[in-house]
């Protein structure tokens, strides 16, 4: 027998031993540390919310329905997108309810949006004006980590890598049907975008708008 011929055989079966057992190690390191489900696309639904205000016999709204209102503002998103409704609990409170319309068109909302119903019949009583918001929002993921399984599935502890890029978006979009849908392109003029460039190359830029407003002339 070829001296030669045990040291292969036992390399040959250790390379076969390390194999299988990196083999082990790999489906065991996949099942522990890979990623968890893929995250699912933005859910952006509609939203209607709504706070009752209470006004004094001078025409203010309290501190808590002042707060309260702002709370349900900010959590419908962006004043301009929100359909908004005042109705008055009273025909006495009617003028308080405009007083409130015009407060949210002065802060952003869209006055085509905000609408001042009469009083119901069956609706609030004396010094309460109601306001509804109606908004589309997107729902914000929870990207809360699990400390409790950090040791053994870290990767699903920490919840998923782009879990606080997807929040943030969710929280700074400002029209949240754009992550439902892109919007629609614009009408390009390609002979407009060709001469500005033209102009650029041959040096012939306009100068930046610059008035005098001394008067000293």
């Amino acid at each position: 027998m070829n001296p030669k011929t045990p040291a292969l055989l036992l390399a040959s079966l250790t390379l076969l031993t390390i194999t299988g057992c990196s083999q082990q190690l790999h489906n065991m390191r996949e099942s522990r540390l890979a990623n968890g489900p893929k995250p699912e696309a933005y859910d952006v639904k509609p939203s209607v919310r709504s706070v009752d205000l209470s006004i004094d016999q001078h025409g203010h709204i309290s501190a808590d329905s002042s707060a309260a209102a702002n709370q349900l503002l900010n959590q419908q998103g962006a004043l301009r997108n929100q359909h908004l409704l005042i109705i008055p609990g009273t025909d006495a409170e009617l003028p308080n309810a405009h007083k409130i319309a015009e407060q949210l068109a002065h802060s952003g909302a869209l006055t085509s949006q905000l609408q001042v119903l009469q009083p119901a019949d069956d609706g609030l009583g004396e010094g309460q004006v109601q306001l509804i918001s109606r908004a589309l929002v997107v729902d914000i993921p929870d990207c809360r980590n699990d400390s409790e399984r950090w040791t053994v599935n870290p990767y699903a502890a920490f919840n998923n890598l782009g879990c606080a890029n997807r929040a943030n978006i969710a929280r700074m979009v400002s029209d949240p049907t754009d992550l439902a849908r892109p919007q629609v392109l614009a009408p390009a003029d390609g002979a407009h975008a060709r001469e500005a460039i033209t102009r650029y190359r041959e040096n012939d830029t306009t100068e930046l708008l610059d008035i005098d407003f001394s008067n000293d002339n």
